[in-house]
């Protein structure tokens, strides 16, 4: 059952250009990273293509349904290719967005929204995680860079790492696997 409501879904999502019913872009912004210089380093809701990354990625090909469903804790009710990135969202309100990242977001000093990131080891390359609302997980894998926004209406910082980082040992190794089949 669990299979056909997956199938159903992105069946709806590639007939509905790309999103899913209900389902609304991120709000432009919202993992923009700001250089130690105070210069823009890179802006959400930028087409995916657009990218300072030297990679493309399918963003979208990163994570699967079922394996978002166990890295969030909870059924993924939509899943939206929007312009700037992949979108997994649940009825609870939370969701998770892949976009694409900076090499900017791994200088030393860096910041999103005010908030210098921090190391998280064990990430595929690099890991930079910036405690903002929503959190961001920035990951480079190679010369492929990108972000994972998460949105937990009922958690906190903690809550959030522990999901981006579910979502970033799965996401690294699809890269890894894209950037080795290009």
């Amino acid at each position: 059952m669990g299979v056909l409501l997956v199938a159903a879904v992105l069946a709806l999502t590639s007939c509905n250009g790309g999103a899913a019913p209900g389902t609304t872009e991120q709000e432009p912004g919202v993992g923009s990273t700001t250089a130690p210089s105070g210069d823009p380093a890179t802006t959400a809701g930028q087409p995916a293509t657009s990218t300072t990354s030297s990679v493309t990625l399918d963003l979208c090909g990163l994570v699967e349904p079922a394996e978002a469903d166990e890295a969030l804790g909870e059924f993924v009710t939509g899943i939206a290719n929007t312009p700037a990135g992949c979108q997994f969202e649940t009825d609870s309100g939370a969701y998770v967005l892949l976009e694409y990242g900076s090499p900017e977001d791994f200088l030393e000093g860096a910041q999103i929204e005010g908030v210098t990131g921090e190391t998280v080891p064990g990430i595929e390359d690099q890991a930079v995680w910036f405690a903002t609302s929503p959190g961001v997980l920035s990951v480079r894998v190679e010369d492929a860079y990108f972000h994972i926004v998460v949105d937990l209406p009922n958690g906190d910082g903690a809550a959030q790492l522990e999901v981006a980082t579910n979502f970033a040992a799965i996401a690294a190794v699809r890269a890894q696997d894209q950037i080795g089949a290009s």
